[in-house]
């Protein structure tokens, strides 16, 4: 006689895709080695982003990370300066419609979630992490303290999601939700009460008690094992595949160029590939994976050279230009100007993040 063992409901038993959170360990980094943060928002690993006023930073794919994972988004502040009036100094995360729907944000019904991070600073203090809506209104600013320089800190933050009406977001492949982690951003970026939703608040993402990271030369501050799950407390991290996480990364960001080639980069592999003849010619290409959405294409012909062009073969002087381009989420069509019959190739950036 077989013996079926029940288990006791705990996390053990959690089944399926928990995390909310797409890259939260870091592993995947498509567009550059390093990126410069200024005062306007960049796009950094994947599906992160960060933005500083007040002078700049600099933004890596680190390899100091904590026991159980490899990688961190690492900060480096430039010139120190403290923040004054509508200064944005910060990292953030977005989340679709589709995947945050069945937290009935805004509604009576809405659901209680845990967020928990790595993180980890040259600046101890208290910091401060938002929950905001996509049109950066109804704010709910929690703290965490980082008790010491230097050191990996896991910190976790649980909340139940706005119940208010006034909730901006959709509920398909538009933004419904976003994270922020803050740096010391000015002082009309705070609010007044923390832990509680601000309804009508616009905005505002800080709060005084802030640690003025920004404010010091050098400072530096890592981030990494991010995860937000249903829930009242924290469970283990979701470790994902990196072909798995790269997968999901594609939906917001893809390109041609191999995994550590970047943008205008001279290289042949991957490229795409294709035969026209002596007259103007239409053409096709499908994404690797579907996008969220129709994205921002960027092409360079295979050796480097200027924007929307194709390589003819291996002769970097003879090329043609691309006009007519088309482009949705499933992929780009486009015409070809009148050419000698030959084969072209090019590179492209297909970016549909937030």
């Amino acid at each position: 006689m077989s013996l079926i063992k029940v288990k006791s409901r705990g996390t053990d038993n959690i089944t399926g895709r928990k995390n909310l959170i797409i890259n939260g360990a870091m592993m995947v980094n498509q567009r550059a080695t390093s990126y410069t943060v200024s005062s306007t928002r960049v796009k950094v690993v994947d599906r992160f982003s960060a933005e500083k006023d007040t002078n700049d930073m600099t933004a890596v794919q680190a390899t100091d990370a904590p026991t159980g994972f490899e990688y961190s988004l690492k900060l480096t502040n430039g010139t120190g300066a403290s923040s004054s009036g509508t200064n944005i100094n910060y990292v953030k995360h977005y989340f679709e419609g589709y995947d945050t729907n069945h937290l009935e944000i805004g509604t009576a019904n809405a659901k209680e979630v845990t967020l928990s991070f790595h993180v980890k600073s040259s600046i101890t203090g208290t910091y401060c992490v938002t929950f905001a809506d996509s049109g950066n209104d109804n704010p709910f600013v929690s703290t965490y303290t980082i008790n010491s320089a230097d050191t990996w800190e896991k910190k976790t933050v649980t909340i139940t999601m706005s119940t208010y009406s006034s909730w901006v977001g959709n509920t398909g492949k538009d933004a419904n939700l976003q994270i922020v982690w803050d740096l010391g951003s000015g002082p009309d970026r705070q609010v007044s009460t923390l832990n509680a939703w601000q309804d009508g608040v616009a905005n505002k993402w800080s709060h005084s008690s802030q640690t003025q990271w920004v404010a010091t030369t050098g400072a530096t501050w890592y981030l990494t094992g991010v995860q937000l799950e249903v829930g009242d407390s924290a469970t283990d991290f979701e470790h994902r595949s990196h072909a798995e996480e790269y997968h999901y990364c594609q939906r917001y960001f893809q390109k041609t160029y191999a995994y550590a080639n970047y943008l205008a980069a001279n290289v042949d592999q991957g490229c795409v590939g294709y035969y026209a003849t002596s007259t103007a010619d239409n053409q096709n290409v499908c994404w690797a994976t579907p996008m969220r959405t129709s994205p921002d294409m960027t092409i360079y012909r295979k050796n480097g050279g200027a924007a929307n062009q194709a390589q003819r073969g291996n002769n970097a002087a003879t090329y043609a230009t691309l006009s007519n381009i088309v482009v949705n989420d499933k992929g780009i069509t486009f015409d070809q100007d009148a050419s000698n019959s030959a084969h072209f190739r090019f590179h492209y950036y297909a970016d549909a993040e937030f």
